[in-house]
């Protein structure tokens, strides 16, 4: 990375996470107990992206950023644009995704897909999310010819009313392209 989203061929993920109180790793996420608790969080892939190369590295630099929420729990925990309508709906891999726009305190275009579910465990090519974007024909939206040039697996715990941790016993990122 970088590479343009139209060279992309995959950004094949394996992932398996938990979200548990205390300190110690959560078998399965008991999400009674994270709202019990007032957990606000989520769990997401992120990426940045950019029209010039060198700004795409850069979460505070790049132009956009795309975030693929696999879960979120917590009043206060909505992705940028929740207020909005929702841009489109893409069905991957059995989970629903919903897709919210806005623009962050960066200034950055934010999109975000949102699972309807709760997804600990996920398989699959997650390029057509960000195909669907591109193609949306809308001027202020990433291209084919955007670069991605980061991508990350994470949690933004944004307040608990105890300790919190995150787990990820599987996860696996192969990203494949071929310059066009």
């Amino acid at each position: 990375m970088p590479i343009k989203i139209q060279d992309l061929q995959h950004i094949n993920i394996e992932m398996q996470w938990t979200y548990g109180l205390g300190s110690e790793p959560a078998v399965s996420t008991n999400v009674s107990d994270l709202i019990r608790y007032n957990v606000n969080t989520n769990v997401a892939i992120d990426m940045f992206l950019d029209d010039a190369q060198e700004n795409s590295e850069s979460s505070t630099q790049a132009k956009f950023e795309i975030m693929v929420w696999f879960a979120s729990w917590g009043n206060n925990t909505f992705p940028i644009g929740f207020g909005n309508t929702t841009v489109s709906t893409y069905v991957l891999n059995g989970t629903t995704f919903n897709l919210y726009v806005g623009q962050n305190s960066n200034k950055q275009e934010v999109f975000t897909w949102l699972a309807t579910n709760q997804t600990e465990t996920f398989v699959g090519d997650i390029t057509p999310l960000l195909s669907e974007i591109t193609t949306m024909g809308n001027t202020s939206y990433p291209t084919g010819s955007t670069y991605l040039g980061h991508l990350s697996l994470g949690s933004e715990a944004f307040s608990a009313n105890t300790s919190v941790i995150f787990t990820v016993p599987t996860l696996s990122l192969d990203i494949q392209g071929q310059p066009k």
